[in-house]
């Protein structure tokens, strides 16, 4: 059980991360990641429909992660209550 929660935060943190590359490098020198380009995309070129796609899809590919990773350690979720 801890190790499927750990690996959820892992997976979530891994494709949400902004705070660090932007703040480390203001998202110059070839530091984007797909949160960044997001809200580049939404604050500096002003197009937020893009932005809101874009964003729809990230949650879309994290959502398959989730019900992937669930998969995976269904067993271990079973005889945990045992």
């Amino acid at each position: 059980m801890i190790v499927g929660l750990m690996a959820t935060f892992s997976i979530v943190n891994s494709i949400s991360v902004f705070d660090i590359p932007y703040v480390l490098t203001n998202g110059k020198n070839g530091t984007n990641s797909f949160s960044t380009t997001l809200i580049e995309t939404a604050f500096s070129y002003n197009k937020y429909g893009q932005a809101c796609a874009m964003a729809i899809c990230m949650l879309v590919i994290a959502a398959v992660v989730m019900v992937f990773k669930n998969i995976v350690f269904k067993e271990e979720n079973e005889n945990t209550y045992e």
